[in-house]
């Protein structure tokens, strides 16, 4: 009797110590709540840096992604991503706008109401102008390189020249002038990455030969700050990349970096990519053009057979990624690894409901003309 309440008192006092020790592990394995308070400190609140439209390094360096050799069929086609459309933002509202170019904050622009004067302001804002005492054709735009403004003049003496003034309305010069006898037009005036202010002129004489192709060009000392610029009828450069075309004749074929593609008349406007980024090929080079509101683009990894007719659009311009589209509702874009794997091009929509004209990308925005507005959003 003793021994048997014994056992039982040891069994009790073993299940109490077998459940005190299941406690103690069942605590040990519970989620524990941090004590320490979130940080309070305020959110970043402020507005993105406008100091500058963009300054930071060129996009090919931004954006690596579709860089390297190997296998154009190789790596994941980037599909469009059903996301909402970025929010822009205004730099100016200007009436009248029709023509403009940037470089850093300054802002160089012209107006209907006075087609040929040039004005800056500084922007974002604009709420201030200085009028420049320069004048210009009214059918060709300027542009900008080195803190100076570039654009063509035709003197009473029948002489083309291509002039500069600095922002601030000072030093206004002859860089490059040129006569001849005939008809001489200005066809296309067009500043580029490559650094060079190029005036395309079309020669129309009664002496041999009858038509031919012209160009006056600058040098500027300073280049112009990083980013790719609109594109234009007859001329466009990215990085390494350049395309451009004769302007006397039906078929005339484009010069192209890297590659030969087929002639093709009556384009508004010609783009190409940059070939290469930080020294490495990227791998699906493609060159575009607008004809009758309608993209047409040439991959150009290897001579390009045929124009693929990929989209609806208005104006085109490239970074190392995508091709982006302007139209009048809007701006979308497409990747670069989508044409040169597939020849095809689906936009996914990145602004709506304004239109998009006079396209320009930095590293990390696309800068353009909305009808009154210059206007940039977020890549």
């Amino acid at each position: 009797m003793v021994r048997s309440t014994l056992f039982a008192g040891l069994a009790s006092i073993a299940l109490v110590w077998a459940g005190c020790s299941e406690g103690g592990a069942g605590l040990a394995d519970a989620p524990t709540t941090d004590a320490t308070p979130p940080d309070s400190s305020p959110q970043d609140s402020s507005p993105p840096d406008s100091s500058s439209v963009d300054s930071s390094p060129s996009d090919a360096r931004a954006d690596t992604s579709d860089a390297g050799g190997g296998d154009a069929d190789s790596g994941p086609i980037d599909a469009p991503v059903d996301t909402a459309p970025a929010v822009p933002e205004t730099l100016a509202n200007i009436p009248g706008l029709f023509d403009f170019d940037f470089e850093d904050n300054t802002l160089a622009y012209r107006e209907s109401s006075a087609p040929t004067r040039i004005r800056t302001c500084s922007i974002p804002g604009c709420t201030t102008n200085t009028r420049l005492n320069a004048v210009t054709t009214t059918e060709l735009h300027i542009t900008m390189a080195g803190g100076r403004i570039y654009y063509p003049f035709k003197t009473s003496g029948a002489q083309n020249q291509i002039r500069s003034i600095k922002q601030d309305g000072t030093d206004d010069k002859l860089e490059v002038g040129r006569s001849d006898i005939g008809i001489l037009n200005i066809v296309n005036f067009y500043g580029g990455v490559e650094n060079q202010i190029v005036d395309i002129l079309w020669l129309r004489s009664a002496a041999p030969p009858p038509r031919a192709t012209i160009t006056l060009v600058v040098n500027p000392a300073v280049g112009r700050t990083a980013s790719v610029p609109k594109a234009s009828k007859y001329r466009h450069s990215n990085g390494d990349g350049a395309i451009s075309q004769p302007v006397h004749g039906p078929g005339l074929p484009f010069s192209t970096a890297g590659a030969t593609v087929p002639t093709m008349d009556g384009q508004t406007e010609i783009a190409t990519t940059t070939r290469t980024v930080a020294g490495a090929a990227i791998m699906y080079p493609a060159v575009a053009l607008v004809k009758n509101n309608r993209v047409f683009v040439c991959p150009t990894a290897t001579d390009c057979a045929a124009w693929l007719d990929v989209a609806p659009g208005d104006t085109i311009n490239f970074d190392a990624t995508h091709l982006y589209i302007g139209g009048s509702t809007g701006l979308s874009r497409c990747a670069l690894s989508e044409i040169g794997q597939r020849g095809t091009c689906t936009p996914a929509s990145h602004v709506t409901g304004e239109p998009v004209l006079d396209l320009y990308l930095t590293p990390t925005h696309a800068i353009y003309r909305s009808n009154t507005l210059v206007r940039r959003v977020a890549k």
